[in-house]
């Protein structure tokens, strides 16, 4: 990963290192996997925060379908978003979206807020998160777009969609931790009225 390379092999500061940083370079390198795999440092953490505060979400504007966002403003249902994300890209992400008056900043999580102790690949997270929103896993769902993050949620007791937009997923050989696979959000909104 650029960042983490420049930092540590260049012997850059982590502001120099993020300033050398764009977009695709931190949805490609820097994810949760990443870290957890290699077993990096707080500080690299941080790096990665930083990182997505500073990341440009005026993208999301090319890829909004106004219809379904829409239809998330008007749930009667309590939501959260739990990101492995920094808690301010996801509010900025909200606002592009039309949707920041939906969500109260108890209910956006990144790991900002609940560490990186704390991720979507384990059921500890969910836990953490599920505690803070107030919310029992036997009531809860979670949306997802990565496979291996419903994992725990399922094993927590939670209803799990796995989002596959282009059908990756399909004949995968074991989804027993999803019940439900759908196209997009839209189809989910309409899946539950």
């Amino acid at each position: 990963a650029l960042g983490m390379q420049c930092i540590e092999d260049f012997g850059v500061t982590m502001e120099e290192a993020l300033g050398r940083l764009d977009n695709r370079l931190i949805f490609q390198n820097f994810t949760m996997p990443y870290f957890e795999e290699a077993g990096h440092t707080e500080e690299h953490l941080q790096f990665y925060l930083k990182a997505h505060t500073r990341m440009d979400v005026n993208y999301l504007r090319d890829n909004l379908c106004v219809e379904t966002m829409e239809k998330v403003k008007t749930l009667p249902n309590r939501m959260a978003i739990f990101s492995h994300g920094a808690s301010p890209y996801v509010k900025r992400g909200l606002e592009v979206m039309g949707l920041a008056e939906r969500f109260d900043d108890a209910h956006v999580i990144g790991l900002d807020v609940v560490g990186m102790d704390h991720t979507k690949t384990t059921e500890k997270g969910y836990r953490k998160v599920l505690g803070r929103i107030g919310a029992t896993p036997e009531k809860s769902v979670m949306v997802e777009d990565t496979i291996y993050n419903l994992v725990p949620a399922k094993k927590v007791g939670m209803k799990t969609v796995l989002i596959d937009p282009n059908g990756k997923y399909a004949g995968h050989e074991n989804l027993s931790h999803v019940d439900h696979v759908v196209k997009d959000l839209k189809t989910f909104l309409e899946m539950v009225g």
